[in-house]
């Protein structure tokens, strides 16, 4: 927490960037890019300036942190096991009727998982 802000602040500041990690990991971004996106726009505003090497901070700590207890956050455990569950289903489809559908999003994992249901080859003649 720096001098000039509240504990309110500081916490509003922590949700943040725990939503920003969770996103660079659900869209499967290093989140080193920043740091090189960042030395391209050196003229950023001095806050957004103050608030990325904040956050460069938390990206060089927090893995580290996470590999000393053995285990990994809850974005990229998401897209672990729908990596997973997209391979398995490539080489065996599970038995019966598959439904995808209502996903809003293209993140890699989940776009792995579609294109694996994509690829089954189920019908017979024509398919609705």
């Amino acid at each position: 927490r720096g001098p000039d802000e509240t504990a309110a602040e500081a916490m509003r500041l922590a949700a943040d960037l725990a939503r920003a990690l969770d996103a660079l990991a659900i869209e499967e971004i290093d989140p080193a890019k920043l740091k090189a996106a960042a030395l391209l726009a050196p003229e950023l505003a001095a806050h957004w300036s103050r608030a990325l090497d904040r956050f460069l901070a938390v990206i060089d700590r927090w893995p580290r942190e996470l590999e000393a207890l053995g285990r990994v956050d809850r974005a990229t455990r998401r897209g672990h096991l729908l990596h997973a569950i997209a391979a398995r289903w490539a080489l065996r489809p599970p038995p019966g009727f598959t439904v995808a559908a209502g996903i809003t999003t293209s993140a890699p994992a989940v776009t792995a998982l579609l294109a694996s249901v994509a690829r089954w080859r189920r019908c017979r003649g024509t398919c609705p």
